[in-house]
């Protein structure tokens, strides 16, 4: 199962989880980023992060696209029951739970949204 938001289309698919997408340095614009959601059938906590990326999506302007790990052999060694999981321009970002406030940041401050205080 892959899934594409319904307000942008990003051509993703399963390469959306491999390769690093352009504009992955800090001074990209978030609509210039793409989240990628790792996600198997049956998963409780999928639902839940499929949500807050929808929301995160919405409010930045990031391009998103929903991939089931079960679809590919590769996907299904490297996350085995980790998922969600949350990708940022190709890279990981973080799992099972999605923290929306850092997810942002990563999106509109930097690749992982840290501060440079």
């Amino acid at each position: 199962m892959v899934r594409v938001s319904a307000g942008r289309g990003t051509g993703g698919g399963a390469d959306g989880a491999n390769g690093a997408a352009a504009g992955t340095g800090a001074g990209a614009r978030a609509a210039d980023r793409q989240i990628t959601l790792l996600v198997r059938a049956g998963c409780h906590l999928c639902a839940d992060a499929r949500a807050a990326v929808i929301r995160v999506a919405a409010d930045t302007g990031a391009g998103w696209t929903e991939v089931d790990v079960d679809t590919s052999a590769e996907l299904a060694d490297a996350y085995g029951d980790r998922v969600p999981v949350v990708l940022v321009d190709g890279r990981e970002h973080g799992y099972w739970r999605v923290e929306e406030a850092r997810l942002r940041r990563a999106l509109t401050v930097g690749r992982w949204g840290w501060s440079r205080k």
